[in-house]
């Protein structure tokens, strides 16, 4: 593990070779936790070593913690080589495992706007449930770093615009504490509800930090309660007339 992270590739090499020659068994699951190592300190060359010798030996147990390590990365060609499949893969699984594999690290999805956005595709094509809770949990964090077009991609494929948090706050809250307007933008336009509260009475204006995003909550709120009072009088104007025929 030392070794992977501050060492370098021909170091590692050798500790590798030397484990081989004194025939003693290969732990797949140190080998594992020495490039997570690599994978934290960007020891790219070292990674690269550890990955080809680990391929095609763990299970899609083993490489949850890399496969979070490296969605956390933004790295999606590493993603996407563990979550491979046919003779060159490197986890040996079925394609339920590997949609299971796949939904775990979509709660750890990282980087910049285009990076992110990527490993989720990735991970949504190895088959990841973008309505389970880690699908959710993956939009309140693009909603949190005002990703949109990471937002885009996961409502597109069903993850729920009003989902909560374990404190009961909406996606659309943590959106307004950003302050980002295209964020809020792309929730209202896919339905999230504005006035949705929070356990303790809050709801999305009341978490705005901007007043940009203050005002495009508020003409949201507005339009909703113009719409029920056009219905109410709507109400009233049909009961009206049904009492007018009674009479």
């Amino acid at each position: 593990k030392v070794a992977a992270g501050h060492s370098s590739a021909a170091v590692v090499a050798l500790l590798l070779d030397l484990c081989h020659y004194d025939k003693r068994a290969f732990d797949l699951e140190l080998v594992g936790v020495a490039l997570a190592e690599a994978c934290d300190c960007d020891n790219e060359e070292t990674m690269q070593l550890l990955l080809s010798r680990w391929s095609g030996r763990c299970s899609s147990t083993q490489a949850q913690g890399l496969l979070r390590a490296f969605a956390a990365r933004g790295d999606a060609v590493t993603v996407e080589r563990l979550l491979s499949r046919g003779s060159t893969a490197m986890v040996q699984m079925d394609n339920q495992q590997r949609a299971r594999l796949a939904s775990c690290g979509l709660a750890h999805a990282a980087g910049d706007g285009a990076q992110r956005t990527q490993v989720l595709k990735t991970l949504l094509q190895a088959g990841a449930d973008p309505k389970s809770e880690h699908g959710e949990t993956a939009l309140r964090n693009a909603a949190r770093d005002g990703l949109s077009q990471a937002m885009k991609l996961l409502l597109g494929k069903g993850t729920n615009v009003n989902a909560v948090d374990e404190e009961g706050k909406t996606v659309l809250c943590v959106a307004a504490c950003s302050g980002c307007c295209e964020t809020v933008r792309t929730l209202l336009e896919h339905g999230a509800q504005v006035r949705m509260r929070c356990p303790d009475g809050r709801e999305p204006l009341d978490f705005a930090a901007d007043e940009a995003v203050k005002q495009l909550l508020l003409v949201e709120v507005e339009k909703l309660r113009m719409g029920l009072l056009d219905e109410l009088l709507a109400d009233e104007g049909d009961g009206g007339g049904k009492s007018g025929k009674g009479k």
